[in-house]
């Protein structure tokens, strides 16, 4: 028995560190390759008084090969637009001490973002390859909204890149980690999940914003890469 599972040991390990990542470069492209990026956030402040709210990411990215230094491996860059953000209710924003929301509010905060990942590609067959891959991102806050809802009515306000009056509290940088699992097919059409815990408040705690919270980011992307 003890032979029979160190053979099926064996077997695994050479399947794993023979297989290449072919399905994912090859022929001209086999080490470097260019993509546009669609995916859907579903994000958080981290917070109890936060709940989730959906956004939206958009851009390019690129694959680099790095299988002439780990087997199976590659870099993936990428440099997207994301909307993220929260929502709140229940008085959960505090301006000089008075409630300004009694009912509803939502962050909309829009984030020019550059994740870099390291990758491990795991060859299934000719046409599909899967994949995991973590890294670090970052992002600098690009604009948004902020929108409330209380007795007195509906507001919005507009959220720019600069400092704010109503805003300054907010973080212009955000820093953090990510991990992403998925597939490519047909060398062209890869689809990933992926979960972004962010390091940096984006909203803190002051006398502004009761409870401070850092992004969380759950996406579903499509990728799409050329020829």
């Amino acid at each position: 028995m003890k032979k029979l599972l160190s053979s099926v040991a064996v077997i695994v390990i050479a399947a794993m560190t023979t297989a290449s990542a072919q399905a994912v470069f090859s022929g001209s492209n086999e080490h470097m390759r260019f993509g546009i990026q669609l995916g859907m956030n579903v994000s958080s402040f981290g917070h109890e008084q936060y709940g989730w709210l959906a956004g939206w990411n958009v851009g390019g990215t690129v694959l680099y090969n790095t299988e002439n230094f780990i087997p199976n491996s590659y870099l993936r860059g990428s440099v997207l637009y994301s909307r993220k953000g929260g929502s709140a209710s229940e008085d959960a924003f505090v301006h000089s001490g008075t409630p300004i929301v009694a009912h509803d509010a939502v962050y909309h905060l829009h984030y020019l973002e550059v994740p870099v990942h390291f990758g491990y590609a795991y060859e299934m067959d000719d046409d599909l390859c899967l994949l995991a891959e973590t890294g670090p991102y970052f992002s600098f806050r690009r604009g948004g909204s902020f929108r409330s809802e209380n007795v007195t009515g509906y507001t919005e306000h507009r959220i720019s890149g600069r400092m704010h009056k109503y805003y300054d509290d907010l973080r212009r940088f955000d820093v953090g980690w990510g991990l992403h699992v998925g597939a490519i097919y047909m060398e062209k059409y890869q689809l990933t999940v992926g979960y972004d815990w962010g390091l940096c408040d984006a909203v803190p705690d002051s006398k502004t914003y009761k409870g401070s919270g850092k992004n969380l980011n759950l996406s579903v992307n499509l990728t799409v890469y050329f020829d």
